[in-house]
């Protein structure tokens, strides 16, 4: 019999559910490969927002740190003159401002999945309803965020009992991950593709 075939890390994220918990094999990434991709620095912004931020802040942040991750992804697939035209340079806003849009378009050209785009809006959804409700500072207090949180996808084992602000941890750590690795694989598609 055949010994297994080697799964990439591409190969093996591409794979897996949103919110799953998988254990990649050490061989299939080296530290350096991984620390690259997890964008150390944006993983520990959520890390620290997570633990210090309100609910409210929270929310607010991690929507933002995904949107542009999924400007990240959204630039690879594009020339550089139209991503720079469509979605900014340097802090300066492009044309394409609105973050529906954004994800809707990146599920219309095939670089997002649909579990990712339900994911993603969810997490759209929370944020607006934080940012335009002054008033608003905890899950519990709106019914919407709560209904959101709770369809969630959540692979969780159940002894785990994810509190509300854990699973949006969760979903954005997992989503800034295949985002991030996304953006990688659409990089390197146009480079096979254009030289």
């Amino acid at each position: 019999m055949a010994p297994p075939k080697k799964q990439s890390l591409e190969e093996l994220v591409a794979a897996a559910p949103l919110n799953t918990w998988v254990e990649v094999p050490i061989s299939a990434i080296t530290k350096e490969e991984y620390v690259e991709l997890m964008a150390p620095t944006t993983i520990e912004r959520l890390l620290n927002l997570h633990r210090d931020a309100s609910n409210r802040d929270f929310c607010i942040e991690a929507a933002l740190i995904i949107e542009r991750a999924l400007n990240e992804v959204l630039k690879a697939f594009f020339t550089e003159q139209t991503s720079e035209s469509f979605f900014g340079k340097s802090g300066k806003p492009g044309k394409i401002k609105d973050f529906e849009l954004k994800i809707d378009l990146a599920y219309g050209l095939g670089l997002i999945s649909s579990e990712h785009q339900i994911a993603i809006n969810i997490l759209r959804k929370i944020r607006n309803r934080f940012a335009h409700d002054p008033d608003l500072h905890h899950f519990e207090h709106d019914d919407v965020v709560l209904g959101a949180i709770r369809s969630l996808a959540n692979s969780a084992p159940a002894e785990l009992r994810l509190s509300h602000r854990d699973k949006l941890l969760s979903t954005a750590t997992h989503l800034l991950f295949t985002l991030t690795q996304r953006a990688a694989i659409v990089i390197n598609e146009r480079r096979k593709q254009f030289g």
